[in-house]
């Protein structure tokens, strides 16, 4: 793990550090160690350096590590997030959890007016329509763009439009997604494949995959817009395991006892990844956006794994949506919404 902070531009070791510092945006960072275990000085100072001073905690993990990890990443995501490690998640062969939370709160930076929020229908893509409180905004010029993109070597293609509102802040961005015309499954999920092959890109070194907006906003264009709807939505994904979806995608020697190699954590062996539990919350109303996202991967020694005319933007079926840093085009929260 030393070895891997310290590769490529330490840049992105910078920049996080600075927007752990951030009221609007935060982050924070720990580590839960058996307290059986032994683990590399190094590697500790290592991440102290990058990551203001880490906390590093020992814990039984046959017992109480359970309730304290869970404590801290309701502490650090101000209660949004209450349980990150499910009943058997963690037991007495694990050896180490790394912990991360990052916590969002902000306004628009134009807010919608609580008064102009109506029950509306929204369309499902099961061909039925659910009554939704959908939020309404006139007569602003905002970032747009209709876009039409496809995989290289593939007959995968899509038409869609976004949107960008800026928060009051001005350092942060959210992009909504929306097919143009078609409101089928399909549809979305083409949409969803081509912008996910095409936002996701290799930055500050080859060994690091960034997911980016950059290539979203660069198509936008300031466009006067003469109505916005926007339904208010909140997202819980609740607690999922996402081991098996990072094995499918080529990561495979980390989960395998035989060949993972973490000396640099410690020389404890066999030493690999168990479970990389994962949840995110979003909340987007009149008055901006909250949300959260708390990741944990356990290691143990056994166990499981534009055009000039005005424009209507209402998203009144299935879309998706992107919280990024502008200064960087880095993509923080990206979700859908399939039923607000």
């Amino acid at each position: 793990m030393s070895t891997m902070l310290s590769h490529g531009n330490p840049n992105i070791h910078r920049a996080l550090g600075q927007l752990i510092e951030k009221q609007t945006f935060s982050i924070a960072n720990a580590i839960f160690m058996n307290n059986k275990s032994t683990f590399n000085n190094t590697y500790i100072a290592d991440l102290n350096q990058h990551y203001k001073n880490v906390p590093a905690k020992t814990v039984d993990f046959a017992t109480t590590a359970r309730t304290e990890i869970n404590k801290w990443a309701s502490d650090n995501t101000h209660g949004k997030i209450q349980e990150i490690i499910p009943s058997g998640g963690i037991n007495g062969n694990t050896k180490i959890v790394i912990a991360n939370a990052v916590y969002f709160k902000e306004q628009w930076k134009t807010r919608f007016d609580k008064k102009h929020t109506k029950r509306e229908n929204f369309h499902t893509v099961e061909r039925y329509s659910i009554q939704v409180d959908m939020m309404h905004r006139t007569s602003s010029r905002e970032q747009y763009g209709e876009h039409g993109w496809s995989i290289d070597g593939t007959d995968y293609y899509s038409e869609f439009k976004s949107l960008s509102l800026n928060y009051k802040n001005d350092e942060y961005r959210m992009t909504f997604v929306v097919p143009t015309e078609d409101n089928t499954l399909t549809s979305f999920q083409n949409m969803e494949k081509v912008l996910l092959e095409n936002l996701s890109q290799q930055t500050w070194s080859d060994k690091l995959l960034v997911t980016s907006v950059k290539y979203l906003v660069q198509e936008q264009r300031s466009t006067m817009i003469s109505r916005i709807a926007i339904p208010k939505f909140t997202i819980d994904s609740g607690c999922v395991d996402l081991a098996p979806i990072i094995s499918d995608t080529g990561m495979i020697d980390a989960f395998s006892p035989p060949v993972a190699d973490f000396t640099g954590i410690s020389a404890e062996k066999p030493l690999f990844i168990n479970n990389v539990f994962h949840r995110v919350f979003v909340q987007v109303d009149e008055s901006g956006t909250t949300a959260a996202a708390v990741t944990c991967v356990s290691g143990g020694r056994g166990g499981s794994r534009s055009k000039p005319n005005a424009k209507i933007f209402t998203l009144d079926r299935p879309f998706m949506f992107m919280l990024s840093h502008k200064e960087t085009d880095t993509i923080i929260f990206i979700g859908k919404c399939m039923k607000p």
